[in-house]
């Protein structure tokens, strides 16, 4: 059936780091749950099946599958692609004078971290026991807590990316020795000086921050003290699977999920509701901390 099954992770993403085994394309995973390491398939539809699941995203309305937010993602993952390929080639100029254009790149980042597997059913566990709190996310409570969910995502990236005025890119590229790893969650979002994080390849890092005036770009490298730094981050925010190109490097950080660390961070993970203050409708929106 047509959007049955979601990739909750861009494909064009994944291919980043596919490399090669037994003269098959794929890459390195690590599924936390599991606790299963294995060579994952780019290949055919189920391809990174580690990142796929079923109707995620099409909910069920009085009987039948609206497809919207997942049309919604596709859209995105299509600006991300372009955006990838321009950081690639260093075609970027323009692109930083085009604010519908940077807008949309930026929601195409944010949306990575809203629409993900564990903050959803995270918030679906919340509002299960917390059922009152329905009203602050919907001015429709009634309905099911799927559909508030999916449309309270939606609703936290554009109140996010209402809050830029410019923004200042930095391209941080890591040479051929040191590369980044992925995960589920893979926005790491204003950890010092309202800079956030988001890998786009193996050897790309992007750093980006609202500033007043026009919006600026840059490329600078990245050293691989902080290229280490980045990936444990990123196992630490790591949920249900890790990648890498190399088993070397996927064994590396794979060993600190699970530690006192990563415990803690998981135990750390809460529903925080902010209010609205920028969209024209609704109360409140949903974020993890």
């Amino acid at each position: 059936m047509e959007y049955k099954k979601n990739h909750t992770i861009p494909r064009v993403i994944l291919k980043e780091w596919v490399s090669k085994k037994d003269g098959l394309e794929g890459v390195f995973v690590y599924e936390i749950d599991k606790k299963k390491e294995y060579f994952s398939s780019a290949k055919g539809g189920r391809g990174f099946s580690f990142a796929i699941t079923n109707f995620l995203y099409v909910p069920d309305i009085d009987g039948k599958k609206h497809p919207n937010l997942e049309k919604w993602k596709s859209g995105l993952e299509s600006v991300l692609s372009k955006f990838i390929r321009s950081i690639k080639s260093q075609q970027v100029k323009g692109l930083v004078k085009d604010n519908a254009e940077l807008a949309l790149i930026l929601m195409s980042i944010i949306s990575l971290d809203a629409t993900s597997k564990y903050d959803i059913e995270l918030g679906y566990k919340f509002l299960i026991d917390n059922p009152e709190y329905k009203k602050l996310i919907s001015g429709e409570p009634e309905r099911e807590i799927k559909i508030l969910l999916l449309e309270n995502a939606v609703n936290s990236v554009n109140e996010e990316i209402s809050n830029y005025e410019a923004i200042e890119f930095t391209v941080l590229t890591a040479g051929e020795d040191s590369e980044f790893i992925y995960c589920d969650r893979p926005l790491i979002s204003k950890p010092f000086d309202e800079t956030s994080f988001i890998v786009l390849t193996k050897n790309t890092l992007l750093a980006f921050k609202n500033v007043k005036g026009t919006s600026t770009i840059e490329y600078k490298e990245c050293r691989p003290d902080m290229v280490d730094n980045v990936n444990q981050l990123m196992v630490e925010r790591s949920r249900e699977w890790i990648i890498a190109s190399k088993q070397a490097i996927l064994d590396k950080y794979k060993a600190i999920i699970g530690s006192d660390r990563w415990i803690r961070s998981v135990k750390e993970d809460r529903i925080v509701y902010t209010p609205i203050k920028n969209l024209k409708h609704g109360n409140y929106f949903k974020s993890l901390e």
